[in-house]
């Protein structure tokens, strides 16, 4: 319980600092809180949003990498831990919940979360977009270029000259 509040308390004073501006400041106060707790889903949230306005891809895609791993082995330790104490039940249930295409024969669910699942399609939506920027930084035309008089023109306007020869 103490610690609940504990964690509370930082959510609240980070969320207060991103409303002030403090970005870096609340990044840290979000990246304690997930040290003290790695399930917390808001401050993973939180952390998107700050390096989206900061425009860190790398950071974000991390985070989210992060997140979800994180949501991933939180789900399945609280399954573990019902089954222990539902043996016979928990048998039961999950034949039932596969043979009704609810569950995957590793015991996860077939339609996950909508969090996790807004967090996976963030991560391809951002991998795209780094991916294409990786390949326009690779294609850039040239700022200048050198042509016979040893004047400098820019690449608009030689392209400009050879389509006016046409």
């Amino acid at each position: 319980m103490k610690n609940r509040y504990r964690i509370d308390h930082k959510l609240d004073e980070a969320r207060q600092k991103e409303k002030d501006g403090d970005l870096k400041a609340a990044e840290k106060l979000y990246l304690k809180v997930l040290k003290t707790s790695s399930s917390t889903s808001i401050a993973y949230d939180r952390l998107m949003i700050i390096y989206r306005r900061q425009k860190d891809s790398r950071k974000e895609v991390e985070i989210i990498k992060q997140a979800i791993a994180n949501f991933k082995t939180n789900y399945l330790e609280r399954q573990k831990g019902w089954i222990e104490r539902n043996e016979i039940a928990a048998g039961l249930s999950k034949d039932l919940a596969i043979s009704l295409g609810l569950m995957d024969k590793e015991g996860l669910p077939v339609f996950p979360d909508p969090l996790l699942v807004k967090w996976q399609n963030r991560l391809v939506l951002l991998e795209k977009r780094m991916e294409k920027g990786k390949r326009a930084k690779k294609v850039k035309p040239p700022k200048s270029v050198k042509t016979l008089g040893n004047e400098k023109k820019s690449a608009s306007a030689i392209k400009t000259k050879s389509t006016s020869r046409k």
